[in-house]
């Protein structure tokens, strides 16, 4: 697991209360809505190499998805 996808899982894991999730579920499907979704950015910022918008967590809802966006952003 690369080390963007260990950051967001725990992020996700920490702000949804839980990790009933795989890395391919959708953030609004496990359990995200819109303020969680700006929980989830800002602590994500604190610690990802690149930073995101709320909005990219619309577009790149999966652990995977986000994670593959933040990369392409540090490259």
């Amino acid at each position: 697991m690369s080390p963007q996808r260990e950051q967001i899982r725990s992020v996700w894991e920490q702000t949804l209360g839980h990790g009933n999730f795989t890395d391919d579920e959708s953030f609004f499907a496990v359990g995200g809505h819109s303020l969680l979704a700006a929980q989830v950015t800002a602590r994500i910022n604190r610690v990802a190499p690149a930073r995101i918008a709320v909005r990219d967590l619309f577009d790149h809802p999966t652990v995977a998805s986000l994670a593959a966006l933040i990369a392409s952003r540090t490259v």
